[in-house]
């Protein structure tokens, strides 16, 4: 029983992160590419020279660095599992050039010249300093756009796998009241969610039945049928919206959502996880040139979930001119 009150402090274990990695990496990068990935994570988040005084704990944290291990791995596992086929072979096309020393002239000029033989370095050679450089030139590439997208990449998901994962614990009052909150009231959504990984192809049928729907297994298709009057897609401000409204009008709605289900209790600071559950692909949905991110919710309440504090109201002087200014009553009457 303590350590599921001390869990529940902690947050959702799907929103903690932290832990060694279990599973061998998939990315399929070279070693030739991953040493260019690691220095270019290592000019983008470079060691600092912490003080004398610092104690050994914030000395630590000073000389580390996004060329750290695991985190070059990190970010070409995540490359690999969410970046646009074209995008991502661009990336390992860059790397490779960075991996050669005419590859490393011909993208970084003068900046890997050497006075020693053999008088050019490969980008893992460069120091830090004329990496650095170098990736400031290719952020406002012109003549090569290219260059400019292998820049946004890299550094997007370098920063996201580098986010500290850490969190503030809650003082005992805080907890103690959490805890008394969250053991006398259940999930919102409990009487009607059904968590399907949760589940066996079996004990998935059974639930659904109990919700009180009529399920029938399909064995030609090898697929449950579940019979409704209305199939919804995403449960987020449109598909939450509609489903209320015609649950309400007294049809049976079902609610098919892929993202999970957390609520206020499993929320945790950290970042680098709970973008992973709660966005659409870990938040790095971008337009095809790579200027822009699309940030989408993939959780139960879909955008109205992760979006819900992102919004200002609207000062009254600016909603009285929309009123008087533009013909719009609406925006001035308590509605």
């Amino acid at each position: 029983m303590g350590e599921d009150k001390e869990q529940r402090r902690q947050g959702h274990p799907l929103l903690r992160g932290g832990g060694a990695r279990k599973e061998p990496y998939t990315h399929g990068f070279s070693a030739t590419q991953m040493l260019a990935l690691t220095a270019a994570c290592g000019a983008l988040v470079p060691s600092l020279p912490p003080d004398s005084d610092h104690s050994n704990a914030i000395r630590d944290f000073f000389l580390a660095s996004a060329a750290d291990p695991p985190i070059p791995d990190e970010v070409a596992q995540l490359m690999s599992a969410m970046c646009l086929r074209e995008a991502l072979a661009l990336v390992k096309t860059v790397l490779w050039l960075l991996g050669t020393r005419l590859g490393t002239l011909a993208l970084c000029g003068a900046r890997c010249l050497s006075p020693r033989f053999p008088f050019v370095r490969r980008f893992a050679e460069m120091p830090v300093e004329r990496r650095e450089d170098a990736l400031r030139r290719w952020s406002r590439e012109t003549v090569f756009p290219p260059l400019r997208l292998f820049f946004f990449l890299v550094k997007v998901f370098c920063l996201s796998s580098s986010t500290p994962c850490s969190a503030t614990a809650p003082t005992d009052d805080e907890a103690a009241t959490e805890e008394e909150q969250t053991e006398s009231t259940k999930r919102p959504l409990d009487d009607g969610v059904i968590e399907t990984g949760h589940h066996t192809d079996a004990s998935l049928a059974t639930s659904l039945a109990e919700k009180g729907l009529a399920v029938a297994d399909d064995a030609a298709r090898n697929v449950c049928r579940v019979e409704c009057d209305v199939a919804i897609v995403g449960s987020g401000c449109g598909g939450g919206v509609a489903a209320a409204v015609l649950a309400a009008a007294g049809h049976k709605v079902v609610v098919v959502e892929k993202g999970n289900y957390f609520t206020a209790r499993d929320y945790t600071s950290i970042e680098g996880p709970s973008m992973s559950q709660l966005y659409e692909r870990g938040g790095f949905v971008s337009t095809l040139s790579g200027s822009g991110l699309l940030l989408a919710g993939s959780t139960v309440g879909g955008g109205s979930a992760v979006n819900w504090s992102a919004c200002i109201k609207t000062p009254e002087s600016v909603r009285g001119e929309w009123a008087g200014a533009h013909g719009l009553p609406l925006f001035a009457s308590p509605d």
